[in-house]
């Protein structure tokens, strides 16, 4: 049994400082062929929360599809691991973390994912997506 965390926290920019963070963490639990995964989401103060935080929320079971996508997505992308910077003026923040095993990958951009790292994008819009439609069902 192989278990895959994948958290990404997003922490607003100065002009949206009162929306707060959000995070979200999906949980996937792979035994042979089987997917088992849920998802917490979390919304709050500016810098977001710790690991316990989310930990706290409830969690919501997802789509084994949607697991598996995210799982294909990230295991075929191939990018830089060190992409140039740009640097913003009070820029909202993202936070991609992806736990599996052992092996840990962590990523963290201002505004606008580096080129070099474009073909995580699908995965940072299927997290936000799930994230916004829990949203809506709240």
């Amino acid at each position: 049994m192989l278990w895959t965390t994948i958290e990404l926290r997003i922490e607003p920019d100065i002009e949206r400082i009162g929306e707060g963070a959000l995070a979200i963490q999906v949980q996937i639990k792979e035994r042979d062929e089987d997917l088992d995964a849920e998802y917490r989401l979390w919304r709050g103060s500016l810098f977001g929360p710790v690991t316990s935080d989310l930990m706290k929320q409830a969690a919501t079971q997802l789509d084994p599809g949607l697991a598996l996508s995210l799982l294909t997505e990230l295991r075929s992308a191939n990018i830089a691991a060190c992409p140039r910077f740009e640097v913003w003026l009070h820029p909202v923040v993202y936070r991609l973390e992806v736990n599996s095993g052992f092996n840990t990958a962590q990523y963290s951009w201002q505004e606008e994912l580096p080129e070099q790292w474009h073909q995580l994008g699908s995965v940072v819009a299927l997290l936000k997506r799930i994230a916004e439609e829990a949203r809506n069902d709240a």
